[in-house]
């Protein structure tokens, strides 16, 4: 789930705008926080899954459908919001999708996972809170 990352650094490539330390150091800590590939880099990763018609259709379904078109409001609705902000805010994104799968799928919420999450909402907060001055943060 790198999109986030890659809209903050080239949104301060392409468009100039300026990436403070702290906003660099917020998108390392959510990055470290995203436990999923250190997991697949010690099991099986994806050579476990059946290439089936069904899961290549289902597969395209959730891409186009749930990824595309959620993005595509995602995106249409971002005028007047900072691309770092939205960058950062996206990775909500799995930390509901862990909460979720706890809560409706009985999933069991690992002590990493908790942990990622944490750090995750952790990162978004501190990015986008008050400095102690009572001024908005540098974005």
């Amino acid at each position: 789930y790198m999109a986030p990352t890659f809209v903050v650094v080239l949104s301060a490539v392409l468009f100039r705008e300026p990436m403070s330390l702290r906003k660099g150091l917020c998108v390392i800590t959510a990055l470290l926080g995203m436990v999923l590939v250190p997991y697949l880099a010690v099991t099986d990763g994806v050579t476990g899954i059946a290439w089936t018609p069904q899961v290549i259709i289902l597969l395209l379904f959730v891409g186009i459908v749930h990824t595309g078109l959620s993005y595509a409001l995602y995106f249409g609705s971002m005028e007047g919001v900072r691309t770092q902000t939205l960058a950062l805010f996206s990775y909500i994104d799995p930390v509901t999708a862990l909460i979720l799968s706890a809560l409706l799928l009985h999933e069991k919420m690992t002590v990493l996972g908790l942990l990622g999450a944490c750090m995750i909402l952790g990162a978004a907060i501190v990015s986008e809170r008050e400095t102690g001055d009572g001024t908005v943060s540098p974005k």
